[in-house]
């Protein structure tokens, strides 16, 4: 390491105790810089402007091609695609909406199980006598309950609760049909007791009428199905 050649600056490293060349930066020449110190290192064009592919010419597109490629496979035209324009089966505005919760008995546990918490409704069918009970659980939309209103189903009150009432019924909620025991529970008597009320005004309107109950479990299960579907907006 050289020693500084000024006898001051020497005087001070010793006095101050500094490496030898801690001075050197006041004799030597000045930095010439790095790539971008000086604003005339760069420049932009301010007319410069990005490339974007056009995508105008369906040609160009390769999703387009495979899109038309996926339609010839099928053999059907543009214009015979369906929609989901077709008339809805069921009334827009349900008999019946109110927020519960919807147990169902487990046979194997022997206990109740949360099913779900939601809106439980009362729907009625544009065309035909039929009533339907459905909950779609909050959020996820998730079907809970699905099953008809028949002569067969009837309320019964719990020991445990007094704002909540269980029945049996033939349900849908799974994909097929399985014979499960609901539990609703409302926030007070009154919901309770308008519920009640609504369901056995829709069960006589069915006493008092020619109930159709000759369709087989495979034409019940698409009825279902498909008015589950239906359900999801309404």
């Amino acid at each position: 390491m050289k020693a500084p050649e000024s006898e001051e600056i020497l005087r001070k490293v010793k006095e101050l105790q500094l490496p030898l060349n801690f001075y050197d930066y006041e004799t030597m020449e000045p930095c010439k810089g790095c790539r971008g110190c000086r604003d005339d290192d760069y420049y932009f064009k301010t007319d410069s402007k990005p490339q974007v592919k056009d995508h105008s010419n369906p040609d160009d597109s390769n999703s387009n091609s495979l899109f038309r490629s996926a339609i010839a496979a099928t053999n059907v035209s543009q214009s015979e695609w369906k929609t989901n324009s077709s008339p809805k089966s069921w009334m827009t505005k349900p008999l019946y909406c109110q927020r519960a919760k919807l147990y169902r008995f487990d046979p194997t546990l022997k206990e109740w199980k949360e099913r779900g918490i939601g809106d439980f409704k009362i729907l009625k069918h544009k065309s035909k006598n039929r009533y339907r009970m459905i909950l779609r659980r909050d959020q996820i939309l998730k079907i809970a309950c699905n099953h008809y209103i028949t002569p067969a189903v009837t309320l019964n009150p719990m020991n445990t609760s007094e704002t909540a009432i269980c029945w049996y019924a033939i349900d849908y909620s799974d994909g097929s049909p399985a014979k499960q025991q609901f539990a609703l529970k409302l926030k007070n008597k009154d919901l309770l007791k308008e519920f009640i009320k609504l369901f056995e005004d829709c069960k006589s309107n069915l006493e008092n009428s020619e109930y159709d109950n000759s369709d087989n479990e495979d034409r019940s299960r698409a009825d279902e199905d498909t008015d589950a579907e239906e359900d999801q907006q309404n």
